[in-house]
């Protein structure tokens, strides 16, 4: 999947080798509480695999984190 924001990795960098990293250039993201492996981040873009054995037709939280920066639920118009 692909996440957007801003300020979300410490510089743009591409994963090199398996398995894939959980941190790449400073930036990581989790959902249900699972590190997500990680192809590439920038400052405005991560890629990351979602984990085959996630539930389906449920929600689940999703947590971006650069450093000791949290993402935080904006709310859309």
């Amino acid at each position: 999947m692909s996440i957007f924001g801003v300020r979300m990795a410490q510089d743009q960098a591409v994963a090199g080798a398996l398995p894939l990293p959980t941190s790449l250039a400073g930036a990581t993201a989790a959902i249900a509480g699972c590190s997500l492996p990680l192809l590439f981040s920038s400052a405005n873009q991560s890629n990351a695999m979602i984990p085959y054995d996630l539930p389906i037709n449920a929600t689940h939280q999703m947590v971006v984190r650069r450093g000791t920066a949290i993402s935080i639920r904006r709310r859309c118009r």
